[in-house]
């Protein structure tokens, strides 16, 4: 009697902890929805204009569910867990909210070509999952926000067409994974940092229509950036791809398939119409070709100080150029 007894008292226990449990995690995901549509009726709230109603209409309301308002899409892995906003192209005027920055699971923002004014919040630092922001063609004022260069998921920062002014904080220098940085056509200021440089992913950078100088810090930005560039321009021309092809991912690059065959692989990477086999002067050309793309290899290296300067790369070419001549002198 006494064991059913404490059978009975542990498996009650066991029903009461389970349970706690239960509503626990109920009680958390609530939170975090509640917390989502809290975080996007504030920026509503900010507001002040929009002439086709679509957001201050009734479509974002408590009435309907946060993951089926217009602009917002949701997590399929986390429900009612806000991921992407885009308001773009609405005509939308208004200022960014604090509480938007509570939007912890969101991927992407996209606030394009409005009439949004005032100063990004800086609690926007605390999306730390953001890959992608596009305030382009707005009105934000004030300097280039520093803490950008802690959102280290950021993959596209697109702020043409602004008012910001002051100098390009060199935290961007931080965001190793950023492949756009466009922020031209406003009032920036003073020299490129040289910290760009450390954006080897980057495969855009648009800053024209500002007030920069032309050189950043001892020069080593433009002239750099450019070698590296060019570096990477060589690659794309004798293998005819892209850093972003499908074929390249997290384990391979355009870089390193093309350093992997180097020198006497080369054949597998470049493109199949650039020489032919049956020429006599074949292996000839080929080691031409392994030596312009060893020049590419010194222009792209990951810094900036290691990199081969722009006079090296012209004599180094020049060279290869007389030995392409003089083959072609024979054939």
């Amino acid at each position: 009697m006494v064991r059913n007894m404490e059978n009975y008292y542990k498996l009650y226990i066991e029903l009461v902890l389970s349970t706690c449990l239960v509503v626990s995690s109920l009680a958390m995901s609530t939170t975090n929805f509640t917390t989502d549509q809290s975080a996007l009726l504030s920026l509503k709230q900010h507001i002040t204009s929009d002439p086709g109603g679509s957001i201050l209409g009734n479509n974002w309301s408590t009435a309907v569910s946060v993951c089926e308002w217009i602009g917002v899409t949701c997590s399929s892995r986390h429900p009612g867990r806000v991921t992407q906003v885009n308001i773009s192209n609405m005509g939308l005027a208004g200022t960014i909210p604090a509480d938007i920055g509570n939007l912890s699971f969101l991927v992407s923002l996209d606030m394009r070509n409005n009439n949004f004014h005032g100063v990004p919040p800086e609690r926007m630092v605390n999306l730390r999952r953001l890959r992608y922001i596009d305030l382009r063609y707005n009105n934000f004022v004030g300097e280039v926000p520093s803490w950008f260069g802690l959102l280290d998921k950021l993959q596209s920062l697109l702020l043409s067409k602004n008012q910001f002014s002051g100098v390009i904080p060199k935290q961007i220098g931080n965001l190793y994974k950023l492949e756009h940085l466009r922020m031209p056509y406003n009032n920036l200021e003073g020299g490129i940092p040289k910290e760009i440089c450390n954006l080897t992913m980057l495969k855009s950078l648009v800053l024209c229509s500002n007030h920069l100088t032309e050189y950043g810090s001892e020069g080593l930005v433009s002239t750099r950036c450019d070698v590296y560039s060019y570096g990477i321009v060589l690659m794309e021309v004798f293998t005819r791809k892209k850093p972003n092809d499908e074929m390249f991912g997290e384990n391979l690059s355009l870089k390193s398939w093309i350093l992997d065959s180097l020198p006497n692989a080369i054949v597998q990477v470049i493109d199949a119409n650039l020489i032919r086999p049956d020429k006599s002067s074949f292996s000839q050309e080929l080691n031409c070709i392994s030596a312009i793309m060893e020049v590419a290899m010194k222009c792209s290296r990951d810094s900036p100080r290691d990199r081969s300067t722009m006079g090296d790369v012209l004599e180094e070419l020049k060279k290869i150029k007389l030995l392409l001549s003089a083959l072609d002198r024979e054939d």
